[in-house]
């Protein structure tokens, strides 16, 4: 009997508390933004066109179709009462060519000990980072991914990640020098891949996709 009072009295104080209603001082909310140092990895708004050119010299155009910058809302509850609001940064960009090739780009705010989290998708192949961390998160393709789930600890590590991440300095395509590269090896999913697969993707910052390799072996390469 005392255990029955008291839950209803646990229950009753959380009540009360969320009466006062999301934006009052009576329940926590929480803002995460990008570290200042990330932003850049998304490709500059102000261009929404740019030209790939592979290594036998045929070029397609990749058009952005969509631009989306928003803050993320999710909740915490106790008993199902909301006991803490999150807004977490988040920024996608999605871009299409002219010959029907797709690439994606995103960016999620981390929280401590976790940085913020970039996410790249080209055709089927996608693959997430922590930027902080440097830890690859996530990869899959179509039909399969394998992820890392956030712990008290860190990443779990549960499922092994063969595939990874290498941050270039200088890297050089085109003749065109860029500073930060990074630089994605997909090296899971080896029985799915085809000759057409994207094995290697490098993304700049403040540029985007500078380069990306198939599995034949033909790069496509930013001019």
């Amino acid at each position: 009997m005392k255990f029955k009072h008291s839950y209803l009295l646990i229950l009753l104080a959380l009540i009360l508390v969320s009466s006062c209603g999301e934006n009052s001082d009576g329940l926590k909310t929480e803002t995460h933004y990008f570290d200042e140092t990330n932003k850049a990895w998304i490709p500059d708004i102000s261009k929404n066109q740019f030209i790939m050119q592979d290594s036998n010299g045929i070029s397609q155009s990749f058009t952005r179709n969509r631009n989306q910058h928003e803050f993320n809302k999710s909740w915490s509850s106790v008993f199902w009462i909301t006991t803490l609001t999150t807004y977490t940064e988040y920024h996608f960009q999605e871009y299409q060519s002219s010959f029907q090739n797709h690439f994606n780009l995103s960016l999620s705010a981390g929280w401590c000990p976790f940085g913020d989290e970039i996410c790249i998708t080209m055709n089927g192949v996608h693959f997430a980072y922590d930027l902080t961390l440097n830890h690859v998160t996530r990869v899959g393709t179509n039909s399969e991914t394998i992820s890392h789930s956030q712990t008290d600890e860190g990443y779990s590590t549960d499922e092994a990640i063969y595939s990874d991440v290498e941050m270039l300095y200088n890297y050089t395509v085109n003749g065109i020098t860029y500073d930060t590269v990074l630089h994605f090896t997909l090296r899971d999913f080896t029985n799915q891949q085809t000759e057409l697969t994207a094995t290697e993707i490098f993304v700049a910052k403040n540029i985007g996709l500078v380069q990306y390799t198939l599995k034949n072996g033909i790069s496509f390469m930013r001019k």
